[in-house]
């Protein structure tokens, strides 16, 4: 499939207005997370940035969710954990996000 229409179809699920900060290839984080949390995204969005691929961070999808970095290219959200743990992470966070994406969790540290 061709790389821009998956970017494209992908973006039909993201709310994309500028007060969101909906920009491609940035990085953005919140004012609470730790630096190991944004230290570990900004080493995913390099590597995602080295493979060609273009992403959304802190994306906030139609449905009401918003995930650390959606990889518009192949479809992938990229949750990083850091203070919550896996069943944290699937009761609060999971359902809100759109069925059409793969999730990926990384740690940023070594709480299981």
């Amino acid at each position: 499939m061709n790389r821009y229409f998956c970017v494209n179809r992908n973006l039909q699920l993201v709310e994309t207005s500028n007060r969101m900060g909906s920009l491609r290839n940035v990085l953005r984080w919140a004012a609470n997370e730790t630096k190991e949390h944004i230290l570990k995204k900004l080493e995913l969005c390099m590597e995602l940035k080295f493979l060609g691929h273009d992403f959304i961070t802190e994306a906030r999808f139609k449905s009401g969710g918003r995930c650390d970095v959606l990889d518009l290219t192949d479809g992938t959200i990229y949750e990083i954990l850091h203070t919550e743990s896996d069943k944290e992470f699937e009761e609060n966070k999971l359902q809100k996000y759109p069925a059409e994406f793969k999730i990926v969790k990384i740690r940023s540290d070594t709480k299981k």
